[in-house]
């Protein structure tokens, strides 16, 4: 038990953290229009299969730009 909780080090959450930065750097503008696009799913009065569907169909644009 010890061993495994010695393995989840804090460092490695940091290190994972600055990698998934890392991963989007230079995307912030495609980051930033997903983010509002999804708030604004929040605010409008969807339904939840549309609201699924339009997440899905964004999730698909963003890693097809990729």
């Amino acid at each position: 038990m010890a061993k495994t909780l010695a393995l989840a080090k804090p460092c490695d959450a940091k290190h994972r953290k600055h990698r998934l930065f890392e991963n989007f750097k230079g995307r912030e503008n495609e980051i930033l229009n997903l983010t509002d696009f999804l708030f604004t799913l929040k605010l409008r009065k969807i339904s939840s299969l549309d609201k699924q569907a339009l997440i899905l169909a964004s999730a698909d644009k963003f890693t097809d730009s990729q």
